[in-house]
């Protein structure tokens, strides 16, 4: 079954240890580490306050394939 493009899900972690604001001039494209480890849920990186920071891309993530299998919430009867 397909779930709309939209589809509201959430997350719970342990801690949030910073939230920042980042434009995209900020943003660096995900360096190539020959293959290993797969990249393609890194949207890019950035470097704040001298350390380098990971950009995730969420949807892939949360909805790669074998990561995690939503199912569509039946109404009762």
């Amino acid at each position: 079954m397909a779930f709309p493009s939209e589809t509201l899900m959430g997350a719970i972690v342990d801690a949030v240890e910073e939230v920042v604001q980042l434009s995209e001039a900020e943003l660096e494209p995900t360096p190539d580490f020959g293959g290993s480890p797969d990249t393609s849920y890194i949207l890019g990186m950035a470097t704040i306050h001298g350390g380098v920071k990971t950009l995730l891309d969420l949807d892939k993530v949360f909805l790669k394939e074998g990561l995690l299998t939503l199912v569509p919430s039946q109404k009762p009867n």
